[in-house]
């Protein structure tokens, strides 16, 4: 088979259920299934793992989009599914820094036991729940860079992140975040 023959044989399609609203959500999910293609090219240890993770998040990003545009068909519960996206996207981008209700009824301008019924019922947890889930799964990343230090040789975490920045001109969290 000729090179145009084989592109034509690989291409997916797929019915058209819903249009991205933005350019940046677009952006987004190429950004992602870009992401795991590397990881699948680079082999790193655990790559299975890091091309499953950034496939995952593709699929969460566009079901986002496509549960937010089934929303906008039915009158009513935009807004709900807006605050709880926006709310998702806040818990997910701003979990290091205090989060208290007080502070969310502000960056979300809504009454915090209405959001925390709202997201209850969407999510199946409350936030403080899902804010902690979110902190201890980046705690377990942070905790995957000492496993690295010591399998590689180095009995200091901060010195194999030094040593690791010298030779690669960046952190290990931002390599890893980067591939």
């Amino acid at each position: 088979l000729s090179g145009q023959e084989r592109v034509s044989l690989s291409l997916l399609a797929l019915p058209k259920y819903m249009h991205l609203s933005d350019t940046s959500s677009y952006s987004e999910i190429l950004q992602k299934i870009n992401d795991g293609i590397t990881c699948q090219k680079n082999r790193m240890e655990g790559y299975y793992n890091l091309c499953a993770c950034q496939i995952l998040e593709m699929m969460i990003l566009v079901s986002r989009q496509f549960v937010t545009s089934l929303a906008q068909e039915k009158t009513g519960v935009v807004g709900s599914y807006r605050k709880i996206y926006d709310l998702l996207d806040y818990l997910n981008n701003c979990y290091r820094e205090p989060i208290s209700g007080v502070l969310i009824e502000e960056q979300l301008g809504g009454n915090f036991d209405y959001l925390n019924r709202i997201f209850r019922q969407t999510t199946g947890k409350t936030i403080f729940q899902y804010l902690t889930e979110v902190r201890i799964s980046h705690a377990k990343e942070l905790l995957k860079i000492s496993q690295v230090s010591e399998k590689v040789g180095f009995s200091d975490e901060s010195y194999f992140s030094k040593v690791f920045k010298k030779m690669t001109g960046m952190t290990p969290m931002n390599y890893m975040k980067s591939r």
